[in-house]
């Protein structure tokens, strides 16, 4: 076999198979980019969601706030809302849950784009709660780790409404006092 290469063509003579790579849906391989990848998991939940929350609000063009909820003694939901385009149930099933897949892919006026910072929140917590509205409808799924330990979704709610935005909400484990 000979290969020969230049900096964006690679030509194979006398190829017998190819391919291209996958992953896996090993829970393991889920745990190592939802855990793992973050040395301080909690700053990056805030950060990943905060900047989630502002792409929205500037995809949508709107100037609202991103309601950021801190945990206290009395409430222990840690939240970060915004005013965004929402997700409709298709891009929840086919981009939100998907690591690896984002809707801002390519762009140059978003903060993010790899897939991988909805998926934070698991780095902390088990179960989330992700409320999404767009074109009238929102819809709530509880986002959690099934037995095996693979992130998994379920639909509980599905309502008309009129505003559009996501929110997103996690009960803390306990008072955090370093973020």
């Amino acid at each position: 076999m000979v290969i020969s290469s230049t900096q964006t063509n690679v030509s194979v003579n006398n190829v017998k198979n190819s391919g291209s790579f996958t992953a896996t849906s090993d829970p393991h391989f889920f745990l190592e980019l939802s855990r793992n990848l973050y040395k301080n998991p909690i700053r990056a939940i805030i950060r990943e969601l905060l900047c989630n929350a502002i792409d929205a609000n500037t995809e949508a063009k709107v100037d609202n706030d991103v309601i950021l909820h801190l945990p206290t003694s009395m409430d222990s939901t840690f939240s970060i809302e915004d005013n965004g385009v929402g997700m409709s149930a298709n891009t929840i099933i086919n981009v939100y849950t998907v690591y690896g897949k984002s809707t801002k892919s390519g762009e140059n006026d978003s903060i993010g784009g790899f897939g991988l910072g909805s998926k934070t929140p698991f780095a902390y917590t088990k179960q989330l709660v992700v409320e999404s509205s767009k074109d009238g409808i929102k819809n709530t799924y509880v986002f959690y780790l099934n037995e095996e330990g693979t992130p998994s979704y379920t639909l509980v709610n599905s309502e008309m409404c009129e505003k559009s935005g996501t929110k997103i909400s996690f009960k803390i484990k306990s008072c955090i006092t370093e973020v």
